[in-house]
């Protein structure tokens, strides 16, 4: 029997299963993107398979700036799981959540079962320093609530009807050093290492603005990678369906086609 759940700073929600029902064959932990909320992929964990369940952490845990590495905000994930009883999982990463969840990988691979991410950043150390350096800087100094509007515009560009508003929503919601202070972490961090010290089985959706020459399935181009068309950077809201089946698709490859 499937169940959902929801972790949030050490505190574990659940929809509990009846009496007598079996283990879960899989746990999905689901990774939102930077100033997002385990909403976002509600979809997804209404779509998994029966006897799979879906775990939502909202990161980075805590109040106050984030830690100063992916790889702490990755240990704080991985804390609130291990205290949650879950021990053993599928890690689903979008956007930003996905570079979480390469560190949390790469830390933990004994504990990873597989890694589905979907639009996450490559090495983001290879962009020209001024691009997102001097919107980290304008978050700081100027009208941070202008500067988060218009880039995460940018961001919902293609976007299917009914994704922007939640979105948006989560965006101007999140304490305003979250932002810039992950944004500094992942200009900082480095996925291919990560990538390279787990090693585990890894399955890519990309998008339209996922193609540059830094991203990871152009940086190796053996990871599989599929293309999804005419979406914005929210591929698990504009096209939920196909998310749904690529990550139904996966787990059934983890466990041999079942």
């Amino acid at each position: 029997m499937r169940r959902s759940l929801v972790l949030a700073a050490l505190a574990l929600a659940s929809i509990a299963a009846p009496a007598g029902a079996q283990e879960p064959a899989d746990t999905v932990v689901f990774l939102h993107s930077l100033a997002g909320t385990p909403a976002l992929w509600s979809a997804q964990i209404d779509a998994l398979p029966a006897g799979v369940v879906g775990v939502a952490p909202a990161w980075p845990v805590g109040a106050g700036a984030p830690p100063a590495t992916i790889e702490a905000i990755a240990a704080g994930v991985a804390a609130d799981l291990a205290a949650g009883g879950v021990s053993t999982y599928v890690l689903a990463g979008h956007s930003a959540g996905g570079s979480v969840a390469l560190a949390l990988a790469a830390a933990n691979p004994e504990a990873v079962r597989g890694l589905f991410l979907v639009n996450t950043p490559g090495d983001l150390r290879e962009i020209p320093a001024d691009f997102l350096r001097g919107f980290v800087a304008s978050l700081r100094e100027g009208d941070y609530e202008a500067s988060l509007r218009a880039y995460w515009e940018a961001l919902l560009t293609g976007s299917a009807e009914g994704t922007a508003a939640p979105v948006l929503e989560a965006a101007l919601a999140a304490p305003p050093e979250i932002v810039p202070g992950v944004l500094d972490a992942l200009l900082a961090f480095d996925p291919m290492a990560a990538l390279a010290a787990y090693g585990g089985p890894v399955r890519i959706l990309t998008g339209p603005d996922n193609e540059a020459s830094f991203s990871l399935h152009v940086l190796d181009p053996t990871l599989d990678a599929t293309f999804v068309p005419d979406v914005s950077h929210y591929v698990q809201l504009d096209r939920p369906d196909v998310v749904s089946a690529a990550l139904r698709d996966f787990l059934a490859d983890l466990n041999g086609g079942e």
